[in-house]
């Protein structure tokens, strides 16, 4: 789907027909949010640790590329399509590329073209804040996904931890776990995708330096998570 039809943004262009990768077909806010919420869950169904980054990785570039430019930063309008190469939001668009949608589908509104992204586009930052950590019971262990300023209490992991991620990704790289457990536990950290370009290969190992209550230590990278021993 993305090799024939996907855009910068990390959306397929689909304005109601699968458009192919020119950057005036248009992508609904719909397919945005939409493919947001089928990514956690891929991930989080995923048979191994090299597939759920993966789907990780697409849902990260939706949520900090596609997702922004779709809604106001009141969430009161948005446009019922986007484009890789607009530069203007305007209505009465007579001259437009897309086929089906109408002159009013790139503006911003309220209810632009149709209902549908007005229903559906408020679920995406709410399901993506709620995917931010994962548990795995079975491993004793919390899985940070995706780098975003978050608090969780998680209960049967660690005793019962709280857990603050301080970062201001992706303006900035700096990243901070501040973590308050009575009991043991294992955190896994996914690396974002250009990190672990730098870092090492994408499939099997690679060794980074990072601090652990300031101490430096080497960690293993390995299918595009971190592994943190974390003691009581």
């Amino acid at each position: 789907l993305m090799r024939y039809h996907g855009q910068p943004s990390g959306i397929f262009a689909a304005d109601e027909f699968l458009a192919g990768r020119m950057p005036s077909r248009g992508a609904e806010l719909c397919a945005v949010v939409e493919s947001m919420w089928s990514l956690a869950l891929l991930a989080q169904a995923s048979p191994t640790d090299s597939q759920a980054t993966k789907a990780l990785d697409a849902l990260e570039k939706l949520a900090f590329n596609a997702l922004p430019g779709s809604v106001a930063d009141d969430l009161w309008s948005h446009p019922y399509l986007q484009f890789a190469n607009s530069i203007q939001a305007t209505k009465g668009e007579a001259d437009h590329v897309w086929t089906h949608d109408g002159p009013d589908a790139a503006m911003y509104g309220l209810v632009p073209n149709y209902e549908c992204c007005t229903a559906n586009m408020h679920q995406g930052y709410p399901k993506l804040i709620s995917h931010l950590f994962f548990t795995d019971l079975a491993a004793n262990a919390v899985i940070s996904t995706i780098w975003a300023p978050s608090t969780v209490s998680i209960q049967g992991v660690g005793g019962g931890a709280d857990i603050e991620l301080r970062t201001e990704y992706p303006f900035d790289f700096s990243v901070e776990y501040v973590i308050k457990n009575p009991a043991a536990f294992t955190l896994r950290v996914r690396l974002p995708e250009f990190l672990r370009e730098v870092a090492g290969p994408h499939e099997g190992l690679a060794t980074l330096h990072v601090w652990l209550e300031g101490h430096e230590q080497i960690v293993m990278l390995t299918d595009g998570f971190l592994e943190y021993a974390i003691p009581a």
